[in-house]
This record gives C-alpha cells, structure tokens and sequence, in this order.
C-alpha cells in the first residue's frame, strides 16, 4: 500500500466483505405470431463460493404445413448399371414438441485444461483447416455499429474406402444500433457447409431483423426471420458413397417473412458468480489509491 502525501496523522482502512453467495436467473420467449414456431427457455442459478447449482427448462415447438423436399438419388450396381431416381416437391408437414428440464453443478477450478475425445467408425482421419476474418466498424461511436466476417474451411476426410476433400467458404455481416432503451439489430449470412465422412451438410442461410426495447431487466419487441425471403428456410445434404450418391434439400416456407414476439425478463441478487475468471490487471494509476 501506498500514500501520495507523507507526513500522514492517521489512517482508516474500510474492510469490505465480498458476499459469498448469490441467486440469478431469467426467462426468454420467442414465438412466431402465424406460424407454429417458439423458443421458450427459464433458468435459474444459484452460487456459493466455487461452486454453481443451476436449473434450466426448455420448451419449443414447431408445426409447418409448407415443407417440402427435393432428392435425387444415383445407384451403382455390382454389374455396372446404373439407375437414377428424381423427387422434387415432395410435400413432408412435421410438428413437434419437446420439453427438457436439465440441472447442472459446476466446481470451479482456475488451473487446468479439458481435453475431448472423439472418434467414429469406418473413419482414419478427419481435418479441418480454416482461418476466419472479423472487421467491426463503429459508424456513429455508442449508437452503429457495422460488423463483416469471411471465412474458408478445408476438409479432408479418409476412411478405409474412401478419400474426399472439400472448401468451403462463409461470409455475413451485421448492423446493430442503439438509443436509450431501443436496440435495432439486422444480420444476413450465408451458409456454413461442412464434410462429415462422405457427407457435405449444407448449412442454411440466415437472416434476421429485430427491434426491441429495454428497461430495467426487462426487454421487449419485435423479429422477423428470413425478412424478404418468400422460400424461407432451406438446407440440404450430399452423400458421396462410391455405391449411392444421394442429394436432398428441404424447404420450409413457414419461415418466410416470420414475425416474432420476444420477451427476456433477467433477475440477480447476490454475488455474481464468474466462472473459470482471473483478474489480470490489478495496477495502480491513480496516485493515492491503492488496489490488491
């Protein structure tokens, strides 16, 4: 510790005790005003010390009358033949909905690394090379913001049959603006391909549009998926096995132009519990004023 004037008549030192404990939670909704869409999560945590106890709920659901699905399929016989078969249109409505209640328990420990093992069969080697690039510009400092990512991945998969390499290339960008309690947010990306074995997972395009407002811990608004996007959602699959080779896409026409209801209510009493977190910088600037 240190004084910025000497000579110092008396001291007084204030001890502050740190709660040890501490309580928060929310609740967040998302559901589609005229198609069957939601997204409906509660959590709520509660921390001693190091340790955190949690319990969330979940509940989503999904009922679309416009899905339809195109595949073409090509059969290689032992005798050199070959037959293709086309289906375009196919229409394939689905609903469902899931409930999952999961309560964890978490011990920090500031020290020490994970490790993940994974493995799969009929698989020799499987590898993803890629690089991505962020560029965040602030238009108007505390109120726009634009943000534009690219990226490329090279896949190399082997397995006891077969070799296949694949590149694939992602971009999007966002813009995000804020006043006062408004919060207007608009992002677009495109598709993120992956090679999983014989496999490239087509992933779907996106885009978003959003505008809400908050006050205290709670927030409000609006969001439309797909915004100018008749088609809605699509994705597909492309199977490269050296006997079949398959290609079948999906789409959702339900998720055109979709609007939302959003709401997210958040609580906190307590200590805030921040896991895995060292504070680094722990310098004094402030002449007179000392910090440990």
């Amino acid at each position: 510790m240190r004084y910025a004037a000497s000579g110092v008549e008396a001291v007084i030192n204030f001890v502050v005790k740190q709660p040890t404990a501490g309580v928060n939670g929310g609740l967040s909704s998302a559901n589609a005003v005229s198609t069957g869409f939601g997204n409906n999560n509660f959590y709520v945590q509660a921390n001693h010390k190091r340790s955190t106890f949690g319990l969330q709920y979940f509940m989503t659901y999904r009922n679309y009358d416009e899905r339809t699905m195109d595949e073409t399929q090509i059969f290689n016989f032992a005798d050199g033949s070959v037959r293709r078969r086309v289906s375009e249109g196919l229409n394939t409505p689905f609903s469902y909905t899931t409930h999952a209640l999961a309560a964890t328990y978490n011990l920090t420990k500031v020290d020490g690394q994970p490790m993940f093992v994974y493995a799969a069969a009929n698989q020799k080697r499987s590898s993803r090379l890629g690089g991505q690039l962020s560029v965040n510009v602030k238009l108007v400092p505390d109120v726009l913001s634009l943000n534009l990512y690219g990226g490329v991945n090279r896949y190399d998969s082997r397995g006891h049959d077969y070799s296949h390499r694949y590149t694939a290339w992602n971009g999007g960008g966002s813009l995000s603006a804020t006043y006062k309690g408004f919060s207007f947010y608009a992002s677009m990306s495109s598709r993120y391909n992956a090679l999983y074995g014989e496999t490239i997972d087509y992933g779907e395009t996106n885009s978003v549009l959003q505008l809400m407002y908050t006050w205290k811990t709670l927030s409000a608004g609006l969001g439309m998926l797909y915004p100018f996007q008749a088609r809605g959602w699509s994705g597909g699959t492309r199977q490269m096995n050296r006997l079949v080779q398959k290609e079948s896409w999906s789409h959702i026409r339900d998720n055109g132009n979709m609007v939302l209801l959003q709401l997210t209510w958040r609580f906190s009493r307590g200590r805030k519990h921040q896991a895995g977190r060292k504070e680094l910088s722990n310098s004094d600037h402030e002449t007179g004023i000392a910090t440990e």
